[in-house]
């Protein structure tokens, strides 16, 4: 084979090598692509699931509160002397329902960030 046939060979394979590099090149960019919106959607569902845990727990805490607020409510309509103890035991619902709420949220909130 003479030095041209070699050189015009190399320059060919040469640039086969070139087309297959931009290839594996696109084909790279495209599984890191396809990595990331893996991963947004998989912070999507987290963040879904807990949403959904959220509102599981804050539910019960919720219609418990509301059901102290009735309660609370019942007895202060039936005498002016027992107001001052349902607004007391309404206060201490709401406090304790707060702390419960938030208690709720910060265990979520460790999930997620997890």
């Amino acid at each position: 084979m003479t030095d041209d046939a070699r050189i015009s060979e190399l320059e060919k394979r040469l640039e086969e090598l070139h087309h297959q590099q931009g290839e594996l090149r696109r084909q790279l960019a495209e599984a890191r692509s396809d990595q990331w919106q893996a991963r947004i959607d998989d912070l999507d569902v987290q963040a879904h699931l807990a949403t959904m845990e959220v509102e599981d727990r804050l539910e019960p805490l919720i219609e418990r509160l509301r059901n102290q607020w009735l309660d609370a409510r019942r007895q202060f309509d039936s005498t002016a002397s027992t107001a001052s103890d349902a607004i007391d035991r309404l206060r201490d619902g709401f406090e304790q329902a707060g702390q419960d709420i938030r208690d709720a949220l910060a265990e979520v909130s460790q999930k997620v960030t997890r």
